[in-house]
């Protein structure tokens, strides 16, 4: 069975068009600086929730949040596109297995240190955001996220007060006869009647 996608608006594709041009513009200014070619990276939109960007670097991948790019589009493009290439370039010219026959580095004298696997956010990937792309390398971004799903909750209640339990711990009290107390009052949740 195929999964039906919904149709792009001719201002979905504008936007999506905006993006890989992002990208393309980051791997550019990658290849200027460190004088070789980079292939350009597979794009998918296929991220929810609270995440914004994903680079997989052994696929040679970038995943994009669509809908909050949409919401959006000036500050995701100041943002993400510029930090996800520089995970990219950092992994293929500093991660332990490439590093050896790189024989690269950047400004400063920055090489390669010798560690097990490189670091998300470490030395290499910020000094590509500032050298290279003249970025700040901020790893958290600053867009307004919306959860994936809300959280479907259960109301309980004990002497003192009304708690919100999330499905999951309302499962835990249904299935595995787990106990969960009131921090204040220090008795038992109970299930508000009818509404389980």
């Amino acid at each position: 069975m195929t999964k039906k996608s919904s149709p792009v608006t001719t201002s979905q594709s504008d936007a999506i068009l905006q993006l890989e041009l992002a990208v393309e513009h980051y791997v550019h200014r990658a290849e200027q600086y460190f004088e070789q070619r980079f292939e350009r990276p597979q794009i998918r939109y296929d991220l929810r929730g609270l995440t914004a960007g994903m680079a997989l670097p052994d696929a040679w991948e970038l995943r994009f949040n669509l809908p909050m790019y949409l919401r959006q589009p000036e500050a995701f493009l100041a943002q993400v596109p510029g930090h996800e290439v520089a995970h990219l370039i950092a992994h293929r010219l500093f991660a332990p297995a490439n590093s050896l026959r790189s024989g690269l580095s950047l400004r400063g004298g920055l090489r390669p240190r010798r560690q097990k696997r490189l670091q998300p956010h470490g030395q290499e990937w910020r000094a590509i955001m500032q050298q290279v792309f003249e970025l700040e390398p901020i790893t958290r971004h600053q867009l307004q996220a919306e959860p994936a799903r809300k959280e479907r909750t259960v109301t309980y209640v004990c002497q003192c007060t009304q708690h919100e339990l999330g499905i999951r711990r309302h499962h835990n009290v249904l299935r595995k006869g787990a106990v969960y107390r009131c921090k204040h009052c220090h008795t038992n949740l109970r299930p508000v009647e009818g509404r389980c």
